[in-house]
């Protein structure tokens, strides 16, 4: 009994592991997935977004402002997920990073980060869209100036 364990086993395991290996010629749609696709990059500052569209869309701002967005479209080729990053910088400095996850494709992905501007905070402003291999992939540059003036 031993010996017929012992050598038909071995057997057993290497025709399990042969049926459960793919074909050669099977595609890997996984492989496919992970192949670059070109995207596009729509961005605008605004002050509020209804419905997924940005209203009151500028590169100057008072600084009352209370908050502004910042709306991006993301286009792909093909269907595509990925994660993408707002940075919102003042003056060089990064203020917040927020997550957005991005479901890309030819019609569009509309998103959008909300960041609140102090009434201190004049001046210029950019907001860096990224994704998670830290790639530019757009940015948009604003200004906030004094109220008063």
């Amino acid at each position: 009994m031993k010996y017929l364990v012992r050598s038909i086993l071995p057997l057993y395991i290497l025709f399990l592991v042969t049926v459960a290996l793919p074909e050669d010629n099977v595609e890997d749609t996984a492989a496919v997935m992970d192949e670059p696709v070109e995207l596009k990059l729509d961005i605008k500052i605004a002050d509020v977004v209804d419905e997924n569209e940005p209203i009151g869309i500028d590169s100057t701002f008072k600084n009352d402002v209370g908050s502004l967005c910042c709306w991006s479209k993301v286009i792909s080729e093909r269907p595509y997920k990925l994660k993408i990053y707002h940075i919102w910088n003042y003056q060089g400095e990064e203020q917040s990073r927020d997550s957005v996850n991005v479901n890309a494709s030819p019609k569009g992905f509309r998103a959008y980060t909300a960041h609140k501007i102090l009434p201190e905070q004049t001046g210029d402003w950019t907001v860096y869209i990224i994704d998670t291999n830290y790639n530019v992939l757009g940015m948009s540059k604003f200004n906030i100036v004094d109220s008063q003036n």
